[in-house]
């Protein structure tokens, strides 16, 4: 079995549940030729069964059609190799590397440890025209992560899944994969992070087709149920939740001023009237601070004369 994750700014792949990346992926982050490297590795004072355990040769298509060796290596083969990489530039990619290994064997960890979705009855329904596997598990819904987060163009799901409590999230196995499966929780919390018109778009539609869900019953979640949050990070990059009040919106100016005059901002007409005379009120004062402005001008202009 075969899983690719991507992990900015190297490539990380995970074979037959082993984290490896490739000479390929080495040599055009540290700056170096990709045949160099490969005099390296043929080259490296290690043990066979070291070399056994850590590189695999390989190949692919090359120009004419020749195929063009590479290696595949473990972490410790990168490690081996990488030792004598020196420099500032060499120590970036060394810690870009070891975070993203860090990263790949946690996720595989938790997918592991986490509890398999079972004989549920699986279905798709359709959110803006894209498929949405759900499974459904004693009266439980579970949303495809992927599935989602490519309907809400967030593009890869591992932000979403990792921000998850463990209870909000489960694996599915189809085939020889393992799918990330969020209830809808977590496919909230995935709305949180796209656009604001396509978050509410999408929470309406879950609404809408999981109302019967009991995990969203106010006496499972009082403290949750119905409330908007506001999630943001510090420089730190800790996690700060705050409460959003029920009547507030995120849009810009250009988006309000069409918002009111379509009617997709709903006010109320005494709402509408206060915002009209406030905007009046405001035009007034601006007005008379520049007329009082120009006429300071006038003068200044006219003493110098």
């Amino acid at each position: 079995m075969k899983t690719i994750v991507t992990v900015s700014p190297v490539s990380i792949e995970l074979i037959d549940g082993h984290p490896t990346t490739t000479s390929l992926d080495v040599a055009a982050h540290f700056g170096k030729r990709h045949d160099d490297v490969l005099k390296l590795l043929r080259n490296l004072d290690c043990s066979s069964e070291f070399a056994l355990r850590n590189f695999a040769a390989c190949a692919r298509p090359g120009s004419n059609n020749k195929p063009e060796p590479y290696y595949r290596m473990t972490r410790d083969g990168l490690t081996f190799l990488c030792m004598g990489f020196t420099g500032k530039e060499a120590a970036k990619w060394k810690e870009a590397y070891i975070n993203a290994f860090n990263q790949l064997e946690q996720a595989a960890t938790e997918k592991s440890s986490l509890p398999v979705i079972q004989d549920a009855v699986l279905e798709h329904r359709a959110f803006r025209g894209r498929h949405i596997l759900i499974a459904k598990l004693n009266d439980t819904y579970w949303l495809s992560a992927g599935n989602l987060c490519t309907a809400l163009c967030l593009g890869s799901s591992d932000r979403i899944v990792r921000s998850l409590l463990p209870q909000h999230k489960r694996k599915l196995r189809r085939g020889n994969r393992d799918l990330w499966m969020i209830d809808t929780m977590g496919a909230e919390r995935a709305a949180d992070y796209c656009k604001a018109e396509l978050g509410s778009e999408s929470r309406i539609w879950l609404n809408r087709q999981f109302t019967q869900l009991p995990a969203e019953k106010p006496i499972e979640a009082p403290t949750l149920t119905g409330r908007r949050r506001l999630i943001s990070f510090d420089h730190t990059g800790k996690e700060h939740i705050q409460p959003v009040p029920e009547d507030a919106v995120v849009m810009t100016l250009r988006e309000m001023i069409s918002a009111v005059a379509t009617g997709h901002l709903l006010l109320s007409t005494p709402e509408l009237f206060q915002l009209s005379a406030a905007l009046h009120h405001r035009i007034e004062r601006r007005t008379a601070d520049e007329a009082e402005q120009l006429k300071e001008l006038q003068q200044r202009i006219a003493m110098g004369r």
